[in-house]
């Protein structure tokens, strides 16, 4: 059986945004080679979350709410073959900075 090889990675993680990025595999696993041409989709699954895109797509950036993440990312071939999930990416998104205080006018007669 052939199944396809996939590794995603995290970029950054600037204040609500993520960054992600992955290399199209090459090859299937028995290393019958593949192409671009035979990729589909890949699916990025954030929290039970999916962000499906083209298959000549390898990067993207998503806003996320403040809180800690896990995600990973499959691949489909236009075979239909879909691999197995790739590493796991964890990540914190920490909330917004509070507002400074209103300053206070004390007035003294």
């Amino acid at each position: 059986m052939r199944r396809l090889l996939l590794m995603l990675m995290l970029l950054a993680v600037p204040a609500m945004a993520t960054d992600f990025n992955w290399q199209a595999p090459t090859e299937y696993e028995d290393s019958t080679p593949l192409t671009t041409m035979d990729l589909a989709s890949y699916s990025l699954i954030c929290q039970g979350v999916t962000f499906t895109y083209p298959g000549d797509v390898t990067m993207s950036m998503e806003d996320f709410a403040p809180g800690d993440y896990s995600c990973t990312l499959t691949v489909t071939a236009t075979n239909g073959l879909t691999s197995a999930p790739s590493n796991v990416v964890s990540f914190t998104v920490a909330p917004p900075p509070s507002p400074p205080n209103a300053p206070v006018l004390f007035v003294t007669s």
